[in-house]
C-alpha cells in the first residue's frame, strides 16, 4: 500500500472534463520541484474541514488592543491567567476552552451566544451574554444592553469549507460554515453538481463520532465506485429526490440531540448499504448522547465520567484523578495509553 501512496506532493488543481468524462489532476511534487498531470475517474476529497476559521466581522473589533484569536489558533490556557475573557461562540469549542480557561487561571469568563446559551452548571466564573453588538477600546456591548470590559476575545465560530484545487463546475461553494450536512451532497458523500456524480467526499460534516463516520464512508466510497452497492437511484432526479428530502430534515434542526440524532440516521442508512453493523453505530451514538447529556448537566465534571466501550461492552476505567482536579493534562491520557 505504502508504495501506491505519494508523500510530499500537493495537489494544485481537479478540473472535470464533460467529453471525456474524467479528472484532470495536476500535482507538485515537493522534492522534484516539477508539476505533474493525471488521468483520474473518480476523485476522493478526504483533506478534511477544519482549517480555514470562520470568522465574522463585529463593529470596532480590528481596533480592540487585547489579543484577539480564533479558537484554531488556541493553544495553551494558562496564558490568558488573571484575565476576562470573551469567548464568541456556544458550541463544543466554546465551551471546552472556556473551562480549560477557568482551570488554569483565568479571573473571568463571558460567553456570547447567537442563539442558545451553553448553560454552564457547576462551573465558577462564567457567565454568558446574548451576542456582542460592538466593541469600543476595550469595552463590549451586548445585545441586551449590557456591557463589560475584557481583556482578550476568542472566537469560537466555526471552521469554512475550503477546497481551493477544485476547479470550474467542482467549486465546493455551500455559502454556510462547516455544518452537520453540506448542500448539495447525496448521502453526505457524493457531490451532485459537477463531475457526473464521480467526486467524492469523506468527512466534510460537523462529526459527533468522526472515525466511526470516516470508516462507514468509506466502505461506501469504495463500493460506490465499483458498482456494489444496492438500491442506488439510477436517474439523477432520483438522487436530488434524496438530497432534497435529507437537505429538507436538516432545516429542521432545532437542538444538538437533533443533530446528533440526524447523523446517526445517515451513518445507519450508509452502513446497510455496506454491511457494516449498525449495532456498532447505535452503540456509539448511545455513548455520544450519554456524554453529551452528562456535559449539559456540568460542563465542569462531566469528563472525569467513565463510559462503556462499543465492542466488548466493557465499562472504561474512570480517572485515577478527576479532570477538574488535574493540572496535568499529559498525566491524564498517559493513565490510559500505558
Amino acid at each position: 500500500m505504502k508504495s501506491l501512496v505519494h508523500f510530499r506532493h500537493v495537489v494544485t488543481s481537479v478540473e472535470y472534463d464533460n467529453d471525456a468524462d474524467h479528472f484532470t489532476v495536476w500535482i507538485r511534487d515537493l522534492p522534484g520541484n516539477k508539476d505533474n498531470k493525471e488521468i483520474f475517474s473518480h476523485v476522493v476529497v478526504a483533506s478534511g474541514a477544519f482549517y480555514v476559521p470562520n470568522s465574522p466581522s463585529f463593529e470596532g473589533i480590528c481596533s480592540f488592543p487585547g489579543r484577539n484569536i480564533h479558537s484554531y489558533d488556541f493553544r495553551e490556557a494558562r496564558e490568558f491567567a488573571e484575565q476576562t475573557v470573551l469567548i464568541v461562540g456556544s458550541s463544543f469549542s466554546a465551551s471546552e476552552i472556556a473551562v480549560q480557561l477557568i482551570r488554569f487561571g483565568a479571573k473571568h469568563v463571558i460567553v456570547t451566544y447567537r442563539q442558545h446559551p451553553v448553560n454552564f452548571k457547576g462551573t465558577r466564573s462564567i457567565e454568558e451574554r446574548p451576542l456582542l453588538q460592538r466593541i469600543d477600546n476595550n469595552t463590549i456591548h451586548f445585545k441586551d444592553g449590557t456591557s463589560a470590559d475584557v481583556d482578550a476575545i476568542i472566537l469560537c465560530t466555526g471552521y469554512l469549507y475550503h477546497y481551493p484545487y477544485l476547479k470550474g463546475g467542482l467549486k465546493f461553494d455551500t455559502g454556510v460554515p462547516v455544518c452537520v450536512m453540506p448542500n448539495k451532497m447525496y448521502k453526505g458523500t457524493v457531490y451532485t453538481q459537477g463531475g457526473n456524480n464521480k467526486l467524492l467526499f469523506i468527512g466534510p460534516f460537523e462529526s459527533y463520532v468522526s472515525f466511526s463516520l470516516f470508516d462507514v464512508q468509506a466502505r461506501w466510497v469504495y463500493k460506490y465506485i465499483l458498482g456494489q452497492l444496492p438500491n442506488e437511484p439510477s436517474t439523477r432526479e432520483e438522487m436530488m429526490k434524496s438530497v432534497c428530502e435529507w437537505q429538507g430534515r436538516f432545516a429542521t434542526l432545532d437542538s444538538i440531540f437533533a443533530k446528533i440524532t440526524f447523523q446517526k440516521d445517515m451513518l445507519i442508512m450508509l452502513a446497510k448499504d455496506v454491511g457494516y453493523p449498525t449495532e456498532y453505530v447505535e452503540r456509539t451514538f448511545a455513548v455520544v448522547f450519554q456524554c453529551v447529556s452528562d456535559r449539559m448537566e456540568n460542563t465542569w465534571t462531566y469528563r472525569s465520567k467513565a463510559y462503556r466501550t462499543v465492542f466488548t461492552d466493557e465499562q472504561s476505567p474512570a480517572p485515577e484523578v478527576r479532570w477538574d482536579e488535574s493540572m496535568d493534562d499529559d498525566k491524564l491520557v498517559k493513565q490510559y495509553t500505558d
